[in-house]
């Protein structure tokens, strides 16, 4: 498995209808790449079945969703950012990582983050502390990026902060747990990476009739139907050969959460008609795709506010052999 993210965009504040319509552009990108397969963080990210994975805070090159959940409440910025708690719970977790001490940057968390830690094995503890000291941005570089240019968006018990790098951005998540922000989920820190020289989107209905569409909806139908080996005859060679080296429990587990977390073949192909979601297929100079499926939703929130949501669930594709073949 060796995909990254490539980027990610998220509006914030309370949306007019053109807004909306503007958030639902926003998009993830999964590119095959040389660097290592894991990749970035939470949001209720998820992007693999794999535990470990998803208790790092770090996701693997598979499908993702990521919910991003907007309310009127403002940024804070710069210096305030990097003063107030959830900030400081950020340059802690960060400073204990280059430290060497992930398992006490790990008691620090949410207790959602802390639960999964705890049902973890003994091996996949030893990944995940690899990635997250992989990924950890220099704590020194951190504070004067925040400092420069952080932003912490606060969303009712969730926030976000997000500063950029001199190549990247570091972005780190927290859940308010007895009035303490505590991180769910990072720092984690992210490479900017080169635009396609060609792009083609395909929209909606019309993602039906192209080659992917087809695909996607044959690989939805078999992970379903509990064919979860032939679902994946459907992807590169180089993933078949990833899924092959798998441990019969991994590939249950694998097989089950995507089982959970995909549509069915008629869920998929009613939302790609739908005139209530957005989803975009967007091909990158004819070698890799990524499937993003968007749904909005807007719920009540506190105080008469109104929270609107979007979570997408992106699928990687890649070229081989004048095919399209999944990436994950």
């Amino acid at each position: 498995m060796t995909n990254t993210i490539r980027w990610f965009e998220r509006a914030q504040g309370s949306p007019t209808e053109g807004e909306r319509s503007k958030a639902t552009t926003a998009c993830l990108r999964i590119r095959p790449s040389t660097c290592s397969p894991f990749t970035w963080s939470h949001f209720s990210f998820w992007l693999t079945a794999r535990r470990a994975m998803v208790m790092a805070g770090i996701v693997a090159p598979s499908l993702l969703t990521l919910t991003a959940a907007r309310a009127q409440n403002p940024t804070i910025k710069g210096e305030a950012a990097l003063k107030h708690p959830a900030g400081q719970a950020a340059v802690k977790a960060a400073e204990l990582v280059a430290a060497g001490k992930v398992d006490e940057a790990y008691a620090l968390r949410s207790n959602k983050a802390l639960a999964q830690w705890k049902i973890a094995s003994a091996d996949e503890k030893d990944g995940v502390r690899e990635n997250v000291k992989r990924l950890n941005p220099d704590p020194k570089e951190f504070v004067e990026a925040v400092r420069k240019s952080g932003e912490l968006a606060i969303n009712e018990n969730s926030a976000v902060l997000s500063a950029e790098l001199e190549n990247g951005k570091a972005v780190t998540y927290f859940d308010l747990e007895g009035g303490i922000w505590k991180v769910s989920s990072g720092p984690v820190f992210f490479e900017d990476m080169a635009d396609p020289v060609n792009e083609i989107r395909v929209e909606d209905a019309e993602i039906l009739q192209h080659p992917i569409g087809t695909l996607v909806l044959q690989y939805v139908d078999l992970v379903h139907a509990g064919t979860i080996e032939v679902a994946k005859r459907l992807a590169t060679t180089a993933v078949q050969a990833e899924w092959q080296k798998e441990p019969a429990s991994e590939k249950k587990e694998s097989a089950e959460f995507l089982k959970k977390m995909l549509p069915t073949k008629a869920n998929l192909t009613a939302l790609l008609r739908s005139s209530q979601s957005h989803s975009v297929l967007i091909i990158e100079d004819g070698k890799t795709a990524t499937l993003n499926l968007i749904q909005n939703e807007l719920r009540p929130g506190g105080s008469g506010t109104t929270n609107y949501t979007t979570s997408t669930t992106a699928i990687g594709f890649a070229m081989e052999g004048g095919e399209w073949k999944l990436a994950q």
